[in-house]
Parts: structure tokens; C-alpha cells; sequence
């Protein structure tokens, strides 16, 4: 009867020995699992934040280019202004020297004319004033 029960008590203590490793095994597995899924989920954060920093780094790229086509466009833009006002003004200046031009030439041409104008009637009375004197 002794040997029963010591056996049979042998058998319980084997018995709540692998109980007690299965629910050990179980609750490693569970802890496991757990770590997993915190490191999985720690991991997916930070890839996110490099991702979010990738693209702030991409648009900040971006947004200094357009800025820097804007400023080139705008400085484009003044030295193609400038250009034309000196064109325009060297242009008028032109017209304005061709004009004093054409007046001075006016005025030579018809200071001629009058000279010859005088002139002729400078002649014309001197020899009205030989005929004159001859009767």
C-alpha cells in the first residue's frame, strides 16, 4: 500500500512538474510574442519617422529649387528690363541726335538760301542804282 501511494505520489510530482513547464512554456511564449510585437511596433515607428524625414528632406529639396528658379527668373526678368531701358535710351538719344541733326542742317540750308536770297537782292539794287545813275 506504502509503495502505491509513494508511487502514486511519484506520479502526481511528475505530473504537476510538466503542468507546471507547460504553463512556463505557455508564458514564454506569450512574453516572446509580446517582445516581438513591441519591437515590431518600435521598428514600424522608426522606419515611419525616417520616412517622414526622407520626405520633409525631399520637399525642403523641392521648396529651396523653386525658390531658387524664382529668384533666378526674377533676376533674369530685371537684367532683361535693364537691357531694354539702356536699348530704348540709346535708341532716342539716336533719334534725338539725328533730329538736332536735321534741324542744324535746316538751318544751314535755309541760312544758304537766305544769304543767297540778300544776295540777289543786293544785285538787284545796285543795278537798279547803276541804271539809275547812268540816266
Amino acid at each position: 500500500m506504502e509503495s502505491r501511494n509513494r508511487r502514486s505520489n511519484k506520479h502526481k510530482k511528475h505530473e504537476t512538474e510538466q503542468a507546471r513547464d507547460r504553463i512556463s512554456k505557455r508564458q514564454n511564449k506569450q512574453e516572446t510574442e509580446q517582445a516581438r510585437g513591441k519591437t515590431s511596433k518600435r521598428q514600424n515607428k522608426q522606419e515611419t519617422e525616417q520616412a517622414r524625414e526622407r520626405t520633409s528632406k525631399r520637399q525642403n529639396k523641392q521648396e529651396k529649387e523653386q525658390a531658387r528658379e524664382r529668384t533666378s527668373k526674377r533676376q533674369n526678368n530685371q537684367e532683361t528690363e535693364q537691357v531694354r531701358e539702356r536699348t530704348s535710351k540709346r535708341q532716342n538719344n539716336q533719334e534725338t541726335e539725328q533730329a538736332r541733326e536735321r534741324e542744324q542742317g535746316r538751318d544751314r540750308t535755309s541760312k544758304r538760301k537766305n544769304k543767297e536770297e540778300t544776295e540777289q537782292v543786293r544785285e538787284r539794287t545796285n543795278k537798279r542804282q547803276r541804271e539809275s545813275s547812268r540816266l
